[in-house]
């Protein structure tokens, strides 16, 4: 039901200074060809709503999403739980679905029978067991999948978009090897290496500060350092499983993986951004990790913060402001860029910079005054000259 209220507020009753003229206006449509009332099981934010479904399956919940790192070269027992409530029909089974790598899916039943690992006997939550056996830094993954009696199914994760959201929770065996780094380690797991060493790139997974993201893509970065031994790499993190770099920061959209092979002393990109943030500069955070490539060494790259609206928060600026990533020169020829922000407009803002930097002397001074950050763009050159940045 739904109710409109109107408060009006005059200085009496009887008063003819208060004009009311309210109108409500509605419209019905019947989604379906039979006319019944249907579930919306995908949002839709800023679009109409979609067909939704009849029967949305069962209601999962309260899963078992992390685990500690399980110990590798022994079996182990994992015990997992999801509570699972039925919607339109009865539930006819619970699975327990489990991978090991990139090897075949595995099942377990789950149970709300209250034996074995199940507490309690019909309180809706169901539980289920992984017994299996790690290498050491092995991907484990696994999701819950719930049927009702007219076989409609639902997981958890969900999975709404295969190009954005993950399919799997999961952690990584311990491996001893681990301890001999004072890094931070990024486990990258990728069933097909040499895919991530192109432009479109290939998903899989990672693990970082103990928490666990699936379906990630990863793909080529760079220009020069493409025909390097060791590349670089962009890494773009699912919508609502952003990425953490740091203990008790804010998340981030996307990272880059930044190959140092070239660089002799292995902390240009540090001590560069660094100086930059120190001098007052906006500058991307920047820091070395250990990279494990499907549970063996890769390499030591430099995890790079990838610019978007979340970094200009961050370093204080306007989230809403538009953020370039400049190929060419502004003050001519044509303009060659990336727009990191506010994609969904035109590119009139860096035209209309464009043009006022290349006014006539007073109309460009006054320009600058009135739209330039002087004092920052001042700090910004001079920090660029101490760190000989000439790209």
């Amino acid at each position: 039901t739904n109710v409109l209220a109107v408060h009006g507020m005059n200085q009496a009753a009887t008063s003819s200074d208060a004009l009311w003229q309210w109108e409500l206006v509605a419209r019905s449509a019947v989604s379906g060809l039979n006319g019944t009332i249907n579930y919306f099981t995908t949002p839709t934010p800023s679009a109409h709503n979609g067909d939704g479904s009849e029967d949305p399956g069962p209601v999962i919940g309260l899963t078992t999403d992390t685990m500690p790192r399980p110990p590798s070269g022994n079996p182990f027992t994992w015990v997992v739980t999801a509570e699972v409530v039925p919607t339109v029909n009865p539930i006819s089974s619970v699975r327990l679905q489990w991978r090991v790598m990139f090897g075949p899916e595995q099942t377990s039943a789950m149970l709300d029978n209250g034996l074995g690992n199940d507490a309690v006997a019909g309180d809706g939550i169901h539980t289920g067991t992984i017994v299996t056996t790690l290498d050491p830094g092995a991907m484990l993954r696994w999701r819950v999948v719930a049927a009702d009696a007219l076989g409609q199914t639902t997981t958890n994760p969900p999975f709404p978009d295969p190009l954005d959201s993950p399919i799997y929770f999961g952690t990584v065996a311990q491996n001893a090897s681990e301890a001999s780094s004072a890094l931070p380690i990024y486990h990258w797991f990728v069933e097909n290496p040499s895919a991530a060493d192109t432009r479109t790139g290939t998903r899989g997974a990672c693990f970082f500060l103990d928490q666990f993201y699936d379906n990630i893509l990863t793909d080529l970065h760079g220009q020069s350092t493409a025909g390097f031994p060791k590349k670089s790499y962009d890494v773009d993190f699912n919508r609502g499983d952003r990425f953490q770099y740091l203990e008790g920061t804010g998340r981030v959209k996307d990272i880059n993986l930044l190959t140092n092979w070239a660089d002799k002393s292995k902390i240009r990109n540090q001590i560069g951004y660094g100086t930059m943030a120190e001098i007052g500069a906006p500058v991307h955070f920047a820091f070395p990790v250990r990279v494990q490539q499907n549970g063996a060494f890769f390499s030591i790259a430099d995890m790079v913060e990838d610019g978007d609206e979340r970094y200009l928060e961050r370093v204080g600026l306007d989230g809403e402001g538009a953020l370039y990533k400049m190929y060419s020169q502004i003050n001519g020829g044509a303009l060659s860029f990336e727009k990191k922000s506010r994609q969904d407009e035109g590119t009139e803002d860096i035209n209309a910079l464009r043009n006022g930097l290349t006014q006539a002397r007073e109309a460009k001074l006054t320009y600058v005054y009135d739209n330039i950050n002087l004092p920052g763009l001042v700090n910004y050159m001079a920090a660029r000259v101490l760190v000989s940045d000439r790209d």
